[in-house]
């Protein structure tokens, strides 16, 4: 070992004294403090990771992790990646996810709550989507319903327009009676009472599956929003659309939900501020969805041979049985369920706020 040498050691000591004098400490007092280790949430959503739906929500996690400082970055993963899409509340449920984006129509078996994002006569203007979830009480009372099951919901997905009804090629609507007899894909929940009601056979295909069932004759119909068309590529399987949309489902209400377990493990700060990443999503989609979506499909369908039905009031009329069956079955899943007052409640503002 190489001794020091009495010098050497006096004039350490001696700049030791001086640096401490000028106040300036020979070492740091303290470490600098490690950066925060983000929280990674994974999250899946029922669309192809390319549609522009999916990419709005991933511009919406980005946002989560600006908002955030980094601290909580959403990994997104995309129709049925991670959980088939059925089983999917069950992941979340389990942790399997931390977070699922979707419309409550798919697991009406399980909870029905939400069902009314996709529902007809359910808003009349856009707009009211956020002032329901957000002003009106709709978002507690389907957070209540869902922490039964382990999970909490956060923010509506407004990024989507309504639903019409897509024919194949070969098939033609030009009145609620002849809906009758007609094969027709749903999303599940009420819509299964609508689709009945008219006369037709409900039956559930997932959207990325909705192209080839419309070519191979698997259904003649689809009750899905008419944006996708041109996003999709319907416009090559299908001949007409009938609407309006709100007489089939209206401006839909998607849905963030959260893990209840993985929520809470986010300090109350980060809480906060994913929530307002998402509340600022909602509100800017809920003004702008309808504009840069339906732009997207209208014309360039038209000129690919698509035609455009939209019924009379007197045909709307005729199918005034089938939009109350769908309403009926709205309150009566969750009563079954336990929800049947939130319901109630829930069905109660969106008719004083929608005008319906």
């Amino acid at each position: 070992m190489r001794s020091i040498r009495p010098r050497a050691l006096l004039g350490a000591l001696l700049l030791a004294a001086l640096l401490i004098l000028a106040g300036i400490p020979a070492t740091p007092l303290t470490a600098p403090a490690p950066a925060l280790a983000a929280t990674t949430l994974k999250a899946q959503f029922f669309l192809p990771k390319g549609h522009p739906i999916s990419k709005r929500l991933a511009q919406i996690y980005e946002e989560v992790d600006k908002t955030t400082g980094g601290e909580v970055k959403i990994e997104g993963f995309y129709a049925s990646e991670l959980v088939p899409l059925r089983e999917a509340l069950d992941g979340l449920s389990k942790g399997t996810l931390d977070l699922l984006v979707g419309p409550g129509n798919y697991y009406s078996g399980r909870i029905a709550i939400a069902d009314f994002g996709i529902m007809p006569f359910n808003f009349k203007s856009y707009a009211d989507r956020g002032k329901a979830f957000y002003d009106e009480g709709v978002g507690e009372l389907m957070d209540r319903a869902y922490n039964r099951f382990g999970i909490t919901v956060q923010a509506p997905f407004d990024y989507f327009i309504g639903e019409e009804v897509l024919l194949r090629k070969g098939v033609a609507v030009h009145g609620v009676a002849d809906l009758k007899g007609l094969k027709l894909r749903v999303a599940g929940g009420e819509l299964i009472e609508l689709v009945k009601h008219f006369g037709a056979q409900p039956v559930f295909i997932a959207p990325p599956e909705v192209y080839t069932g419309l070519q191979r004759g698997t259904v003649d119909g689809a009750i899905f929003p008419a944006h996708d068309l041109r996003l999709l590529k319907l416009e090559e399987v299908s001949g007409s659309v009938v609407g309006p949309d709100y007489l089939f489902s209206g401006p839909m209400m998607h849905l963030f939900l959260f893990n209840k377990v993985s929520w809470e493990k986010l300090s109350p700060d980060l809480r906060g501020k994913v929530h307002a990443a998402l509340k600022a999503a909602a509100l800017r989609d809920d003004a702008n969805a309808e504009r840069e979506l339906t732009a997207l499909y209208r014309a360039a369908a038209e000129k690919a041979g698509v035609r455009f039905i939209t019924l009379s009031a007197a045909e709307i009329a005729k199918a005034k049985p089938a939009t109350d069956a769908a309403r009926k079955a709205y309150l009566q899943y969750n009563r079954e369920q336990g929800n049947g007052a939130e319901a109630e409640r829930i069905l109660g503002i969106l008719d004083r706020l929608s005008g319906l």
